[in-house]
């Protein structure tokens, strides 16, 4: 499978930063499998992001010798360290666990952003500038252009792959 993902983006001349930036398409691999990412390491130096599930003991040391973000539920970034707990969502802060993975080298782009299934605000963009709020780099989003037009209004000078 990981191969196949670097062919797909050699044949489009998209399988490095350079090329995926001069064809102005930013990517970033993403996979709940550690060992897909190492793999893909060995063939791009594309961003490779390791998502996380809410129940996956966190080696941030070792996550951060083969990744260089993290992908986790949006509860890591809400309610971080108990994320059972709604009441200590506070939207005006950063957060501790987004600290945490940049104090450790690791950028943080939380999944996924639904249009019709916003978890903390009343409106998507709302949603996608708590996000920035908290610290993300980024997020995993399914309303794409509401996504960029407010990460552009609030990072007005940013190259999406800058940081990489």
């Amino acid at each position: 499978m990981t191969q196949a993902l670097f062919d797909f983006l050699e044949k489009n001349n998209l399988e490095t930063i350079q090329k995926a930036t001069d064809n102005g398409i930013p990517i970033i691999v993403q996979s709940f499998s550690e060992n897909a990412l190492k793999e893909f390491a060995t063939l791009s130096d594309l961003p490779r992001v390791q998502l996380l599930r809410t129940d996956q003991y966190l080696d941030i040391p070792h996550i951060s010798t083969y990744a260089h973000g993290v992908g986790p539920d949006s509860k890591y970034v809400m309610y971080w360290p108990d994320m059972d707990k709604p009441e200590l969502f506070d939207p005006t802060t950063s957060s501790p666990f987004v600290n945490e993975m940049h104090s450790n080298g690791l950028q943080v782009h939380p999944y996924t952003l639904r249009i019709d299934d916003r978890k903390y605000m009343s409106t998507p963009a709302e949603e996608i500038a708590l996000y920035a709020t908290k610290g993300c780099d980024g997020v995993f989003t399914e309303f794409v252009s509401t996504t960029l037009t407010v990460w552009d209004q609030m990072y007005p000078t940013s190259n999406r792959l800058s940081n990489y």
